[in-house]
């Protein structure tokens, strides 16, 4: 009896170190971490923000939506990681703070600065030893997260076809020269 009991506890104990354990659920803290953040947003979906406005709240001022923060913050993931992550939902964020609609060259210039943060985020995620199926993974349900409404939406879509345009017009211009 006594030697059971001992397994039952040593049991429970390994087990406690893989897991966390929530009023809502549980949070598996070996599971990669695009699977976390999609176990937190369907525990959790009534703190999702779908306000009208493009930003949304950010109560601590961070550039990061308040309700992805709360999200990001439940992940068990180390401290690295999790800047890795909060950094990627700043970027996603941060092409919503810009009016895309009319092309001018800061515009442009803008949207190229935000276009181009991945590339220190992808240095970061393989520094880290992130896996390129989890990166992946990850930035699109960030991206899925912040673009919740119809709004927000489109104005990616306006930062993205600002990008596009500006690299089609650099193409014409180059074949142009020959």
């Amino acid at each position: 009896m006594k030697s059971s009991l001992t397994l039952i506890i040593t049991l429970f104990v390994i087990i406690g170190c893989n897991f966390s354990f929530s009023n809502q659920g549980i949070i598996v803290a070996n599971k990669p971490a695009s699977e976390q953040l999609t176990h937190i947003y369907q525990k959790f979906k009534a703190e999702h923000n779908f306000s009208t406005s493009l930003m949304g709240p950010d109560a601590n001022d961070n550039g990061i939506r308040d309700d992805i923060d709360l999200f990001i913050n439940m992940m068990k993931v180390d401290i690295t990681y999790r800047n890795v992550i909060r950094q990627s939902a700043r970027n996603i964020q941060s092409s919503l703070s810009h009016d895309f609609s009319i092309p001018t060259k800061e515009k442009v210039m803008i949207a190229n600065d935000i276009a181009n943060r991945p590339d220190e985020l992808l240095a970061c995620n393989v520094r880290i030893k992130v896996y390129r199926k989890d990166r992946r993974a990850l930035s699109d349900i960030l991206i899925s997260l912040t673009l919740n409404t119809k709004a927000r939406s489109e104005a990616y879509l306006q930062y993205n076809y600002l990008l596009k345009e500006q690299n089609s017009l650099s193409e014409k211009e180059e074949d142009c020269t020959h």
